[in-house]
């Protein structure tokens, strides 16, 4: 986790941490190569721990806030920082950059290139052959408005983003919002499990199991068990639900299940039922 910090005289700099089981270690203020007398505003660091792109108002720069790349050293630490480069930084602020998950695609916020109005999002593409980032693009309309639109963040399966905004229906200044992108399949669960009774003569054999959508109201689907072993198996997408057991001579199951995504996300989920007979 990087962290943006302070001082007494108000100079800013940035810290790493790394998590340690549930908590995370004390933040390290990040090497001179990085850090400078100036401003070091925002960052990013690759999946692999191998690259940090920041914001930074120092010298030598287009103009405003611009971003700047730094590469980990095999010795360790870092090494120098160098512009990204005129593709992305202009003569206006650009701030806030974020890596999608596998590096392919920066996104950063931006007053400069085609903006729609103070900060717009855009996001640049990696280049394998140059190693520059560039043909950048906004993001567009309705993610970009008039208004100030920052800090994009994608989430590992690039179904969901994240950024702070001002909206007219906001709680005042910036607030958070999320992005839902509908051609991106969620992450789908596999939930399965057996069907038995505390009748050790009978089995459940005409066990019927429903599955409601809790917000909506709406019947998702109806199983019915293997009558081999009683095995049941659905696969939902992220929701909360209710599951809804009958079977004839023992008594209803009835039991919520929330469907979780992003970083809580289970391939599968076991589940076993015992019906109790009447």
């Amino acid at each position: 986790m990087l962290i943006f910090k302070e001082d007494q005289s108000g100079n800013g700099n940035l810290f790493i941490t790394t998590r340690e089981g549930d908590g995370f270690e004390t933040p390290i203020e990040l090497e001179e190569t990085i850090n400078s007398k100036n401003h070091e505003i925002s960052a990013t660091i690759s999946a692999d721990g191998n690259t940090i792109i920041f914001a930074s108002d120092r010298k030598g720069g287009r103009g405003g806030t611009d971003l700047y790349i730094s590469k980990k050293l095999p010795i360790g630490g870092w090494g120098p920082s160098k512009t990204i480069g005129p593709l992305v930084n202009t003569e206006f602020d650009e701030d806030f950059p974020n890596l999608s998950p596998d590096g392919k695609i920066l996104y950063f916020s931006s007053k400069g290139h085609v903006s729609m109005g103070g900060y717009d999002i855009f996001k640049a593409e990696w280049n394998g052959e140059t190693k520059h980032y560039g043909n950048v693009r906004s993001i567009g309309y309705p993610i970009n408005t008039p208004y100030d639109d920052m800090n994009f963040r994608v989430s590992d399966n690039g179904r969901y983003s994240y950024l702070a905004a001002i909206r007219q229906e906001g709680q005042g200044d910036m607030d958070i919002y999320r992005v839902i992108f509908n051609k991106i399949e969620p992450n789908y669960t596999v939930i399965s499990g057996y069907i038995k009774t505390d009748d050790t003569n009978n089995r459940a054999e005409d066990a019927f199991l429903s599955i409601t959508d809790i917000k909506t109201g709406d019947i998702v689907g109806d199983y019915l068990p293997n009558l081999r072993n009683m095995k049941y198996v659905m696969i939902l997408p992220p929701g909360e639900y209710n599951l809804y057991i009958e079977a004839a001579g023992f008594h209803s199951v009835s039991e919520d299940i929330n469907i979780l995504d992003k970083s809580s996300f289970t391939s599968e989920m076991l589940k076993n039922f015992t019906l109790k007979k009447l």
